[in-house]
């Protein structure tokens, strides 16, 4: 009787019209993807003056930009500043009692924001500007994704285990490459921002 169940279930699965996006929706890629098309369809039909007006001045930053010229010290002291701030926001998250929700809402507000983005690229360039939207986020977006998921699986998933009770010499090794490799994704998220994502931009300006 059971493998019977199990047998009719998949079936109805399958036979089910666009049963993929069950999965695509599910949990908290789910909830991204979700309030990415909504920020997305709001910003395109009901705030199209104000997006416009952004998708502007983030055009006159890509005419302006040029990857040659630009100053990587100071970029970097920028970045390492500014994603310093978010990051140290992120641990502070963690060390709370609420921190689950709070992640929750970090993502959240991500897919809210990545939505208005993507609707400003789309205003300035039409099309292209998903190409656009996609490199601007590239490569260095990858990294901070798994950055936030390691950072969510740290404090939510595995936090009895870093946050165990009696110091012992497990914990402090264990801690310790916990921090290696949160500096480590960091790091590279900051070199891979600052030297690699303004060359594709500048390449990618020559499509447009």
């Amino acid at each position: 009787m059971r493998e019977y169940l199990y047998y009719d279930a998949y079936h109805r699965k399958r036979r089910m019209p666009f049963f993929f996006l069950r999965e695509v929706f599910r949990g908290k890629k789910g909830a991204f993807f979700l309030c990415f098309l909504i920020s997305l369809t709001l910003g395109l039909v009901l705030f199209s003056e104000q997006i416009q007006a952004a998708g502007a001045w983030l055009c006159s930053c890509m005419e302006e930009m040029d990857a040659r010229t630009l100053a990587q010290k100071e970029l970097f002291c920028y970045l390492l500043v500014r994603r310093g701030l978010l990051l140290v926001l992120l641990l502070l998250f963690g060390m709370t009692r609420i921190r689950r929700p709070l992640y929750t809402l970090t993502y959240l507000l991500c897919g809210l924001l990545a939505g208005s983005v993507c609707a400003a690229f789309l205003r300035a360039y039409g099309w292209k500007g998903a190409i656009v939207f996609l490199f601007s986020f590239f490569p260095h977006g990858i990294v901070y994704v798994v950055l936030f998921c390691y950072l969510f699986w740290l404090f939510c998933e595995r936090q009895e285990e870093a946050c165990a009770k009696n110091g012992t010499l497990k914990r402090r090794i264990a801690l310790f490459l916990y921090g290696a490799g949160l500096a480590l994704l960091f790091l590279s998220g900051l070199y891979l921002e600052g030297a690699v994502n303004p060359l594709l931009l500048d390449w990618i300006r020559d499509f447009l």
